[in-house]
């Protein structure tokens, strides 16, 4: 996770381009399968925005909480499915791999209201993660304060507030 976030932060900082302050954001807009769009809290601002033909990068912040970024990246493993489509066995598999890239992980697997299923990944290094698949996609919120302070729960609780809000809309 160390390696991805590092790959993650320098290609938003190479490539990133400030966003003007918006109600809604939307990614995968050249994705066939979906689009995601999702309302920002208040007082949340879209930082910088990474669209590669692979992966989709957004950062979201709010003045004196650890910033969120959400990335959309393809599965080459598991097709066109879902979370909520995987075998028990196959959820295992995904917190062990998520568990190799942190120090001393807690994980937790929890359903947002709207019903898709996240896998939360929390460590001492003051970085959160909570992930899942959607048709195919990993949609992922990591989230750290720029020195890797212990996250609070007012961060926490900021970045459940962006998860539940993010809308997945099938393209037809």
């Amino acid at each position: 996770m160390k390696k991805v976030l590092a790959i993650l932060t320098a290609a938003i900082l190479l490539f990133g381009s400030a966003s003007a302050l918006a109600e809604v954001v939307k990614f995968a807009e050249d994705s066939s399968n979906f689009d995601i769009q999702m309302e920002l809290p208040e007082g949340a601002s879209v930082g910088k925005q990474v669209d590669s033909e692979l992966v989709s990068v957004c950062q979201i912040n709010s003045e004196g909480l650890a910033s969120v970024y959400i990335t959309i990246a393809p599965s080459d493993i598991y097709g066109d499915l879902s979370m909520n489509d995987l075998s028990e066995a196959d959820v295992e598999n995904l917190k062990s791999l998520a568990s190799e890239q942190y120090d001393q992980p807690e994980m937790t697997v929890e359903v947002t209201p709207s019903g898709n299923t996240y896998i939360h990944v929390s460590s001492d290094a003051g970085i959160a993660s909570i992930f899942t698949l959607y048709r195919g996609y990993f949609v992922e919120l990591t989230q750290w304060h720029d020195d890797y302070r212990e996250l609070t729960d007012a961060d926490y609780a900021f970045m459940l507030q962006l998860l539940y809000n993010i809308d997945f809309l099938p393209l037809t």
